[in-house]
């Protein structure tokens, strides 16, 4: 495969919504958020992954509806439990994961919020199916895209590079097809 090329990578705690530690379980409100940011730390990580919207303010997945216009508690409350984080990490790279749960409206008027504190990058603001749509919220928001997850086979990449509509790529290899991706011969 080509040999080590790098004597380190960086990682990043992922999914804090669920808690950081042994004990997983959703997290509500702001202050809780921020808890779960200063445990990671406390584990060593400068980096980390959160989805601000997937649980509502009781803590149940997917409570209410994360497209179209998000209510303005629901987008108040998303952005106070990034901005815990954002006050418990100050040098922490915060990554917002919206699992393409999100449409390209809803993902806009959230990023144009999160984009005050600072994100790292967005991950999957909406469905892959329609890359037009990237290029239409990565031109209306500051926080670099990335998609990955949900774009199946190395040719689903093409336009997306050609368009430069992300900024991160983030294959599964299952998906793309494989660690070699070989081309059948002709």
């Amino acid at each position: 495969m080509g040999g080590k090329t790098n004597s380190k990578l960086r990682a990043y705690a992922s999914q804090l919504q669920f808690d950081w530690g042994k004990v997983s379980h959703s997290l509500a409100k702001p202050e809780e958020y921020a808890e779960a940011m200063k445990k990671a730390m406390a584990d060593g990580f400068d980096c980390v992954k959160v989805d601000p919207v997937g649980f509502d303010e009781n803590g149940v997945w997917m409570g209410r509806s994360s497209r179209g216009i998000l209510q303005r508690d629901q987008l108040k409350l998303a952005v106070d439990r990034v901005a815990a984080m954002r006050e418990a990490g100050p040098d922490v790279d915060i990554i917002i994961e919206l699992h393409a749960l999100t449409d390209a409206t809803t993902s806009v008027q959230l990023g144009r919020e999160l984009q005050k504190l600072n994100c790292f990058y967005y991950e999957e603001p909406t469905q892959p199916l329609n890359p037009n749509l990237f290029r239409g919220i990565n031109s209306k928001i500051e926080i670099p895209v990335a998609i990955g997850e949900r774009v199946y086979t190395r040719w689903g990449y093409r336009q997306f590079f050609e368009d430069h509509s992300i900024g991160i790529i983030q294959p599964d290899l299952c998906n793309t097809g494989g660690l070699t991706c070989a081309i059948p011969a002709a």
